[in-house]
């Protein structure tokens, strides 16, 4: 999740290894298996698998996946991770220590299938002195909220008139305010347990930022995006970017800087983690509550980086039965961006960063669970208005929110005409409306 971004190096993996198997949850264990464990290798802490011994990229895309998003262990530090992974799954292995008496396993630098272990007395030391990391921790917190004021500052010079708004200092303003609400969301995300009561309307809005999006796609993006952000203000909203993983770029609040999220939107995150990411992030965000949850998906592509049955365009259907079994009253807004000049000259980019190519009936799946759910569905092809553009624009507008149930409801009539006549997609989490 975003708040494991701040974490220590070692800290979750530790604190992972330090848990029995049947304690895990179904995707820890899940991504576990992926990596080579079972339940007696993991709970007899005897044995790793092959795959803890080689670097990242020896590892098969599933792998990668697995270790991600399934664990949350960090691609760049994944050797050193994992080795704190094993270690503290063998010192928490009942009579493990016990039977290694004498042979020197208990304090060598290597375990019984040759598995190096890094700096054994920082791990020692950092389990022993528990409240240092969590004073540390709370330290940190404390700091990034102080900064909060500067934030605000920053926010409201860069806001204080269109023409400094769009300046360079304007944007580096934005910027500066938009790192540290991000960094303060992340300390609450850590030190806060629970989520929002969805009360109202509440809104999420999910940026794709995976390396596809570079060229003309990108800039055609932030031109709808300025557009559907002026209509958003006014609702609390929560702001993330997507690749191989999430980042924040606006906490909840009624009011954003526009120009800071576009300014942080950039192409820079890699591969495509979409609909698990998703569906983390609402559950640990977010409670069910009387009112709407609407979420709002700009992309280029399908997702290629959850781990099944998450990934590819039929992980939209599993993320919707836990998001309905949870009992969310929940709506998709989905802009499909793909530019004329994208589609012709990006296909090679868009197979190195993973991104899908989507066929005519993947972008109808789109289009169906955003009016399956209420919602609206955009094709975003070039900057010219069109009639699909200017409609899915006015179901934003501040005046068309008391037409909101409203136009749900037709949204909803529609997709059941096109089920009817066989255009649509059948979803088995849908519930028709009442005759």
């Amino acid at each position: 999740g975003i708040a494991s971004e701040t974490a220590r190096p070692g800290r979750l993996a530790r604190q992972l290894g330090q848990t029995a198997w049947s304690q895990l949850s179904a995707a820890q264990r899940q991504a576990l298996e992926v990596l080579g464990w079972n339940a007696e290798a993991w709970d007899s802490g005897r044995s790793v698998p092959a795959s803890s011994e080689l670097p990242w990229a020896a590892l098969t895309s599933g792998q990668q996946a697995a270790a991600a998003h399934g664990l949350g262990l960090e691609p760049a530090t994944w050797q050193q991770e994992i080795k704190h992974l094993a270690k503290s799954r063998r010192d928490s292995s009942p009579g493990y220590g016990a039977s290694q008496e004498g042979t020197g396993a208990g304090d060598s630098s290597s375990s019984p299938s040759g598995f190096v272990m890094v700096q054994p007395e920082d791990a020692k030391r950092e389990l022993q002195e528990p409240s240092a990391t969590k004073s540390s921790d709370e330290s940190w917190s404390k700091q990034v909220a102080k900064a909060m004021p500067w934030a605000k500052w920053a926010l409201s010079v860069a806001q204080a008139s269109p023409k400094l708004r769009n300046s360079p200092a304007g944007m580096v303003l934005g910027a500066i305010a938009a790192v540290v609400e991000s960094a303060v969301d992340a300390a609450h995300l850590q030190t806060h347990e629970g989520g929002v009561v969805v009360a109202g309307v509440e809104d999420v809005v999910y940026l794709d930022d995976s390396g596809s999006m570079r060229g003309s796609a990108l800039p055609l993006a932030h031109d709808l995006w300025h557009e559907v952000a002026q209509r958003l203000q006014g609702h609390p909203t929560r702001i993330l970017k997507f690749g191989s993983r999430p980042h924040l770029l606006a906490p909840r609040s009624t009011t954003f800087s526009t120009t800071a999220v576009a300014l942080n939107w950039d192409a820079s995150s890699g591969s495509t983690f979409m609909w698990q990411m998703i569906l983390e992030d609402i559950t640990s965000n977010y409670r069910p509550g009387s009112g709407l949850l609407r979420v709002f998906i700009i992309t280029d592509g399908g997702d290629t980086d959850s781990l099944p049955p998450y990934r590819g365009m039929q992980g939209m259907d599993p993320m919707m039965q836990q998001l309905r079994n949870q009992g969310f009253n929940i709506e998709f807004n989905i802009v499909f961006v793909s530019d004329p000049l994208t589609q012709s000259l990006a296909k090679g980019v868009q197979r190195l960063f993973g991104s899908e190519q989507l066929a005519s009936n993947d972008l109808q799946r789109y289009r169906d669970l955003a009016t399956a759910t209420g919602g609206s569905f955009l094709h975003l092809e070039a900057y010219e208005a069109s009639a699909e553009r200017t409609a899915f624009l006015q179901r934003l507008d501040p005046e068309a929110s008391e037409q909101l149930e409203k136009q749900r409801l037709e949204a909803r009539r529609d997709y059941e005409v096109r089920l009817l006549d066989g255009s649509a997609t059948q979803f088995h989490w849908y519930k028709r409306l009442p005759r």
